[in-house]
């Protein structure tokens, strides 16, 4: 039996693109969701819903938890109100990668799901201008590499979205298919 479940793939890569992003993590961003989609194309019926809502459960539960303790110090209120608006971002972010995740696997290719990914990320950041902590781009993780932030300058933080999350799925897909002849390309695109 294969213990190897969306859930735990959802959780690690949650947790690894909270750190890739968080904390800068270069070589982290180019794998955070393999473990997330290598669980789900290994499905037979996959559930990338449920799948994305933990997914985005788990790292907006380490990205928003500075909202508790963060409203009653800048605005004196309770802790509860503080409490609240971490459950309503948690949910509302949640519900925007399990949407995301579900729309992706329509079509399980890299370069679908990077398209995705990237319009989702485009959305989110003209919908959320005023509330900068919604503010999610995953080429925000190669911000440290200073040769890999040049393609921005033409491209914008999405074009850098767009490489790693098709890396994501191209490592994910060789991982899948055993055929590691197909990690020549991802390898060539991190390089």
């Amino acid at each position: 039996m294969n213990r190897y479940t969306p859930t735990l793939g959802a959780v690690i890569s949650g947790l690894c693109l909270f750190i890739a992003v968080q904390y800068v993590v270069f070589l982290l961003a180019w794998i955070a969701l393999v473990p997330l989609l290598v669980s789900l194309l290994n499905q037979p019926h996959p559930t990338p819903f449920r799948a994305g809502f933990i997914m985005g459960a788990t790292l907006s539960c380490c990205a928003f938890a500075w909202m508790v303790p963060g409203v009653h110090a800048f605005t004196g209120l309770s802790y509860g109100y503080g409490i609240l608006l971490f459950l309503v971002c948690s949910a509302l972010f949640s519900l925007g990668c399990a949407s995301v995740l579900w729309l992706s696997f329509r079509l399980p290719n890299p370069v679908y799901m990077a398209c995705i990914w990237v319009l989702a990320e485009s959305i989110l950041q003209w919908a959320a201008g005023p509330l900068p902590w919604f503010l999610f781009h995953m080429g925000n993780a190669l911000s440290n590499n200073l040769v890999a932030i040049q393609p921005a300058s033409v491209t914008g933080v999405t074009g850098l979205s767009f490489i790693v999350v098709l890396v994501n799925g191209l490592i994910a897909k060789a991982i899948v298919h055993r055929s590691y002849k197909r990690m020549l390309l991802p390898s060539s695109l991190f390089i």
